[in-house]
């Protein structure tokens, strides 16, 4: 049970109310996640502006769902585990064998491959990388831009796992957990 109240839109604080609004037009349903955020309506609109700028950023967007499963499982959130591969599977946007490769900072792709393993060394390191790391994400093609946004994705991640552990929000998707030995 989670350790602060999970409310519902019309419990929620005012402020919060039309962003919840928001978010259930967004994905259908409105997760725990964001309810529990929304005891704080400056948190909740901070999140959910960090995710729209990124989502218009240079990165492309399936690599942010990529990076949302190595990041979770770096910090061993099941909620966010469990959220991000309902989501991508649901959509179709990964196969098992892809969602169980960026859990581990990998992918079959090798461009992609490097992006995760940057953001495994990013969110493992707390953000303490070398230049021969920067230096491997470029060799990949990846742009000065879209670097800065995978530090971006992972620092969202890491504010997500942080809250979902800290503050154990209920599950309400299928729950996959992590290792939690990485």
């Amino acid at each position: 049970m989670s350790h602060i109240p999970t409310p519902s839109v019309e419990d929620a604080p005012v402020l919060s109310r039309p962003l919840l609004a928001l978010v259930g037009e967004r994905f259908g349903v409105i997760p725990n996640f964001y309810r529990v955020v929304s005891n704080s309506p400056a948190a909740l609109q901070a999140v959910l502006h960090f995710q729209s700028a990124l989502h218009g950023g240079a990165l492309d967007g399936l690599i942010a769902e990529r990076i949302a499963l190595t990041v979770a499982e770096v910090n061993g959130c099941d909620y966010c585990l469990s959220a991000q591969a309902y989501r991508t599977r649901k959509a179709g946007l990964l196969d098992d064998i892809e969602i169980t490769a960026n859990r581990n900072g990998a992918s079959n792709d090798i461009i992609v491959d490097a992006a995760l393993r940057f953001a495994r060394k990013l969110a493992r390191e707390r953000g303490h990388v070398t230049e021969l790391d920067i230096e491997d994400v470029k060799r990949a093609g990846y742009s000065d831009a879209e670097i800065v946004e995978i530090i971006a994705h992972v620092a969202l991640n890491v504010f997500t796992n942080f809250v979902n552990e800290a503050l154990k929000t209920d599950l309400d998707f299928p729950k996959i957990g992590t290792r939690r030995s990485t």
